[in-house]
């Protein structure tokens, strides 16, 4: 007989019991469906994760003003507590706010830093760019749908930090979808261990965005909101 796929023929083996002789699978269609596996998994991953600086460290950050460097104090407060398996998170945000945009005060680059420090500790650090993330789970669904988006997932929920990039800036069409991938990722983290958050969006819009359940456990570990940092400020990419 002759595998219906590639139309290479079965090869034989005999039963261990007994002398029957049985088909095996076909071996080049097992091991092209392995590789294709492979590739899809790993370009999931390189898709979702976010471009973090990898030279930014604590001291190339430029603390000139006063967002700048509580933004820095709160993440080297951070990795001087966090410890694995510890649930714990630290929030950088910044938004629209007294003619600012939100964008450019260096909430990449600490989260970067910090990010750096926890490698440099063998930390398993993985860094999402949530836009991207969400895009590419949606677009496992002409696959083998929960399958697919788990191999996509779990990388993210079972290293020893993660950090969400740009979280707010992801668009949706379902709500509840939206609710709950966070709240899927966010608790992982609450069982699992650290997590670092950057967004354009206020304290008070978070938790419509991301849905009650999700929100109340990034709250927690976020120190009921102590460890919530505004960086609210001008855009240094526009300044002399």
């Amino acid at each position: 007989m002759c595998c219906p796929v590639c139309g290479e023929a079965l090869p034989e083996v005999k039963a261990p019991h007994g002398n029957e002789w049985m088909l095996t699978p076909c071996l080049g269609c097992h091991k092209r469906k392995v590789d294709a596996d492979f590739v899809q998994e790993t370009r999931a991953r390189n898709a979702a994760r976010s471009v973090l600086y990898r030279y930014a460290t604590f001291d190339s950050f430029e603390a000139k003003m006063e967002h700048q460097s509580r933004g820095l104090a709160a993440a080297q407060a951070f990795v001087a507590i966090v410890e694995p398996t510890m649930p714990i998170a630290v929030i950088f945000t910044s938004y629209e706010k007294d003619g600012w945009t939100g964008y450019g005060t260096g909430k990449t680059h600490l989260a970067s830093a910090i990010a750096g420090v926890m490698s440099e500790r063998r930390y398993s650090v993985v860094s999402w760019s949530v836009p991207d993330a969400l895009s590419q789970i949606r677009s496992t669904y002409n696959d083998d749908g929960e399958g697919t988006e788990w191999r996509i997932v779990r990388e993210a929920t079972q290293c020893d930090l993660l950090v969400l990039d740009e979280l707010g800036l992801e668009s949706y069409q379902n709500e509840s979808w939206h609710h709950e991938k966070m709240y899927r990722i966010i608790n992982a983290r609450y069982n699992r261990g650290p997590l670092v958050v950057t967004t354009n969006l206020p304290p008070t819009a978070l938790s419509a965005h991301l849905g009650g359940a999700a929100f109340s456990r990034l709250w927690e570990m976020a120190g009921q909101g102590q460890r919530v940092v505004d960086m609210c400020g001008p855009d240094w990419r526009f300044q002399q």
